[in-house]
């Protein structure tokens, strides 16, 4: 209605890198091509192997995000801010090994699920003739689960023959605030508030290959708290 309004939305994104052949400008003193073994480089001997000249794909991401919201009027004078979101993002990629090339042999891949949640209210409201309110809360919070896969063909990632490593973590900042506008005089309006965040971590790490271990992470936290003051003069309209 003409007070109120509830908003929300979608998206969608999706990216895949694949690969193609690469090429070399190294010459042998034939002046063939090498992307294996020693070439003689202005009288220096270098040691090159096509692990060189490839890069980390296949590659692929996705994103997916979705939103709402509430803005509105509540008992006539209070407003009231409601937000709340989340993404989903995914994503792998490939990396060659020891003694692969660019068509195959041993590798790696790497999965990196990861999730963002935000959710926020904010509600102002007057305190007599002279002060308005701000008062809001908020919470962040990120969580990621990556696992290391071993593949016997590093271009293909259906070669999976064990997981190698991994670890999980969680991340959540939890805020509260208040702010009063405080008018002084038609001129002068000052600003005081205070905002408080609490950060809180965990996780956990293991790997499978030597040497194998398991880590635990315990919860840790810190809390800052951030005071404001500030003041906005405007001794004509057009001034500030």
């Amino acid at each position: 209605n003409a007070q109120s309004k509830i908003y929300g939305g979608l998206s969608y994104s999706d990216i895949f890198t694949d690969y193609g052949p690469f090429n070399t400008y190294l010459r042998d003193a034939t002046g063939a091509p090498v992307s294996n073994g020693n070439v003689n480089v202005g009288g220096q001997y270098v040691t090159v192997a096509q692990s060189n000249f490839v890069t980390s794909s296949p590659l692929s991401g996705t994103n997916k995000r979705v939103f709402a919201g509430y803005e509105g009027v509540l008992a006539k004078d209070y407003k009231l801010k409601l937000d709340v979101s989340r993404v989903d993002r995914s994503d792998y990629f490939t990396t060659i090994g020891t003694g692969g090339t660019a068509v195959g042999g041993p590798g790696t891949q790497s999965d990196n699920p990861n999730v963002g949640t935000d959710a926020s209210a904010q509600l102002s409201f007057p305190v007599g003739d002279k002060h308005m309110l701000v008062s809001g809360l908020s919470i962040h919070r990120d969580t990621v689960n990556r696992s290391t896969f071993a593949l016997s063909n590093w271009r293909d990632v259906q070669t999976v023959t064990a997981t190698n490593n991994g670890f999980t973590g969680e991340a959540t900042t939890t805020s509260a605030y208040v702010q009063d506008e405080m008018t002084v005089t038609d001129k002068l309006t000052v600003y005081a508030g205070v905002r408080a965040d609490n950060w809180s971590t965990q996780g956990s790490y293991f790997q499978n290959t030597a040497p194998v271990k398991a880590v635990n992470y315990a919860e840790r936290s810190q809390t800052a708290f951030s005071p404001k003051l500030s003041a906005v003069y405007k001794p004509a309209e057009t001034v500030t």
